[in-house]
């Protein structure tokens, strides 16, 4: 899946998903493909909400460790922030 083609659109959210100190996360389904994903969806309408997204973003793309999620997508829809 190219990040670059993404679009809210193409996913399908399947069921809301516990737990998260930040924003709402959910099990979607990308439409054409038909894969699993979990999608977490944060407020992105201040500074101190970028702030704390953009931080929880770097921490993401610097954990290695095989039991960690990737993040396989990341889109800023007028005021949320949408990580796949």
């Amino acid at each position: 899946m190219e990040k670059e083609e993404l679009e809210f659109q193409d996913f399908e959210i399947m069921k809301k998903l516990f737990g998260g100190a930040m924003g709402k996360t959910f099990l979607v389904r990308h439409k054409p493909s038909g894969v699993l994903y979990v999608m977490k969806r944060v407020d992105y309408l201040d500074e101190n909400d970028k702030k704390n997204a953009d931080f929880e973003v770097e921490q993401m793309r610097n954990l290695t460790s095989e039991y960690t999620t990737k993040q396989t997508c990341l889109q800023q829809l007028n005021t949320v922030l949408m990580e796949i």
